[in-house]
């Protein structure tokens, strides 16, 4: 018997809301709440621009009516884009163009977006096209960025309120690795004075390296830490940190199920040696399990299956995973095997996911806890 706290999710018998659009099959939507009563959205579309639509709690979505704003930019299509909101006033926008340079675009409340007639700012670098760049703000005066260069080193470029990206010109900062060209990079931060990075390597393996305020990055000169797992070469990990003490890692492997690997303040990695924990589901290998830390005691993944269903499993302190043994439950879709979904918490008691669909729309289901 499944059992959620509150309602159950709308989407249930594949009843997702169709919220409109006109975009790639199966494009990654990225989705932030920059307060617990505002989602904002973003896709590129079929013509290069990036697409936007917003909710606010009392209204609907303002792209319903396939009437999504272009805010511009002309980059791949589908090409995946990385958001911030250093405070509830302020959305940051990042994607590498087909030249290989990262750009930028900016909101602030009370303005428009800064890029609108395609005037994205480059800000530098020499990358795979299109190639996901990873955005995190560790407070509300700063954003670092990421991304896996051709030579398979990361590169990161970092801003300060009052100063300018370190990376134009194209000096984005090499801090090592040997990793797939383009390979995702995750990131948490912990505090304003820490920030920890994991990509999946050639070998299968996932490596990290780290950074505290005061010193440098753990894996300069090529020496990330390999914390171990046998998995598809470059695939997505998804890091979460449900506390300042504690962070988890989520990767789907070679045959389908889901491997987590956690951290906390004092131990090792419980996956060294490739000890991975195998939390089951039978997926496609390799594909992005979205993770979400609701509370610090609270996990939720969802992942979309070999049958276009989105699928997710939960765990609470003192429980153990409810997808245990292949139970993941469908939540329902019928979506392109194997794509992103992005879900996201705006308070604890909220789960809002989006994917495109095989229609190039995008569509929603959310949950509401009691």
């Amino acid at each position: 018997m499944w059992w959620y706290q509150g309602n159950d999710w709308s989407g249930i018998g594949d009843r997702w809301r169709n919220i409109g659009g006109v975009f790639p099959k199966g494009a990654p939507v990225t989705a932030i709440a920059k307060s617990s009563n505002s989602i904002d959205l973003f896709i590129t579309g079929n013509d290069g621009r990036v697409y936007t639509s917003w909710w606010y709690y009392g209204s609907d979505w303002s792209g319903l009516g396939d009437r999504w704003r272009s805010i511009g930019g002309f980059f791949p299509p589908g090409a995946p884009i990385s958001v911030t909101s250093r405070s509830p006033g302020n959305l940051d926008l990042f994607v590498t163009g087909n030249d290989g340079r990262v750009y930028t675009f900016w909101w602030y409340q009370g303005g428009d977006w800064s890029g609108i007639n395609n005037n994205w700012r480059n800000i530098g670098g020499v990358f795979p096209k299109g190639a996901p760049v990873t955005a995190i703000a560790k407070s509300s005066n700063s954003i670092d960025l990421f991304i896996t260069g051709n030579d398979g080193r990361v590169y990161t470029s970092w801003w300060y309120q009052g100063g300018d990206w370190s990376g134009i010109g194209d000096r984005w900062r090499s801090i090592g690795g040997f990793f797939p060209p383009g390979a995702p990079v995750a990131v948490t931060s912990r505090s304003a004075g820490n920030l920890d990075a994991f990509v999946t390597g050639n070998d299968g393996r996932v490596y990290t390296s780290w950074w505290y305020q005061g010193g440098d990055w753990s894996g300069l000169n090529n020496t990330w830490r390999n914390i171990g797992g046998v998995f598809p070469r470059g695939a997505p990990v998804s890091a979460v940190a449900k506390s300042r003490d504690s962070i988890d890692l989520f990767i789907c492997g070679n045959d389908g199920r889901v491997y987590t690997s956690w951290w906390y303040q004092g131990g090792d990695w419980s996956g060294i040696g490739d000890r991975w924990r195998n939390i089951g589901g039978v997926f496609p290998a390799g594909r992005r399990v979205t993770a979400i830390a609701r509370s610090p005691k609270n996990l939720d993944a969802v992942i979309c299956g070999n049958d276009g269903r989105v699928y997710t499993s939960w765990w609470h302190q003192g429980g153990d995973w409810s997808g245990i043994g292949d139970r993941w439950r469908n939540i329902g879709g019928v979506f392109p095997a194997g794509r992103r979904v992005t879900a996201i918490a705006r308070s604890p008691k909220n789960l809002d996911a989006v994917i495109c669909g095989n229609d190039g729309r995008v569509y929603t289901s959310w949950w509401k806890g009691a």
